[in-house]
């Protein structure tokens, strides 16, 4: 419908204009490129994410949080630690998670289609290393990125409803965006 692809790119745009403003030092759980680097998607632990678990690690009594990958671990939850203290920062870390997965532009990067089960929906997150960063599995232990969002589904408001617009996308090759 094409009032739901006009809500779902103007989204885009916001997101877009607020990586525009963010710097890395003041964002949380991008799980993304840097803003403003062009690069593809990363599942990094980006330089936010260390200065909130340190000092969520100070405040909370866990003391000073090292480098060489412990806060990807405490925040993944391989070191419970942090998690135990602030349960609603996994809530937090999950939901944001699939609001980024749910803005991925292609289908292939969505579990298919099927009859899962509410516990198959549960991401199990591993930190591999401070170049790789996390990895996140659920549905059947498929592993699941975010992608950042590409200008074509940026477009989207633009071409609009008109029927012409419809074919010429009918008769385009690239990949659609999977409408929920």
């Amino acid at each position: 419908e094409a009032a739901l692809l006009r809500c779902r790119a103007r989204l885009l745009d916001y997101f877009a204009a607020m990586n525009e403003w963010l710097t890395p030092a003041t964002s949380l759980l991008s799980l993304g490129p840097e803003p403003g680097s062009g690069a593809a998607s990363s599942m990094a632990l980006g330089e936010g994410d260390r200065a909130f678990v340190a000092q969520l690690g100070l405040a909370s009594g866990l003391g000073r949080v090292g480098g060489g990958g412990e806060a990807g671990r405490l925040l993944s939850g391989e070191e419970e630690e942090l998690l135990d203290v602030a349960p609603d920062l996994r809530v937090l870390r999950d939901a944001v998670f699939y609001f980024r997965l749910m803005m991925c532009p292609a289908r292939g990067a969505l579990p298919e289609p099927r009859a899962w089960r509410p516990r198959d929906g549960v991401l199990r997150w591993t930190f591999l290393s401070e170049a790789k960063g996390f990895e996140v599995r659920a549905f059947g232990g498929r592993p699941l990125r975010v992608a950042p969002p590409t200008a074509s589904s940026a477009a989207v408001a633009e071409r609009g409803g008109s029927m012409l617009s419809y074919m010429q996308r009918l008769w385009r090759r690239e990949e659609a965006p999977r409408a929920p």
